[in-house]
């Protein structure tokens, strides 16, 4: 299976984007071995699995508010797998605290 993965960046933080940026980009080229470029100030992995050949794409929106401190992570179209991974990225920006995947 071959992954495309666009997490959008929607904060008007950049310092914050930065940090969690680097925070992603660690995260998922270790859990998911997906390579990692910047694309216009949003994150793009590309990856390939070992099960079959279908293309999977993923789009996924970051968000960090201000006022909570919330890391936020969405997708327009979830999947299981996509659930998956909001849920391991808002773990590891919430540096341990989990929060409710979509």
């Amino acid at each position: 299976m071959s992954y495309y993965l666009i997490l959008r960046n929607h904060t008007d933080h950049p310092n914050q984007w930065l940090e969690d940026a680097d925070k992603v980009r660690r995260l998922l080229t270790e859990e998911f071995f997906l390579q990692c470029e910047d694309c216009r100030g949003n994150l793009c992995f590309y990856g390939m699995g070992d099960e079959d050949d279908e293309e999977s794409y993923v789009e996924l929106s970051y968000e960090f508010n201000a006022d909570t401190g919330r890391h936020e992570i969405w997708s327009d179209n979830p999947t299981s797998s996509s659930a998956h991974i909001m849920y391991q990225i808002e773990q590891q920006l919430s540096d341990g605290t989990t929060l409710d995947a979509e």
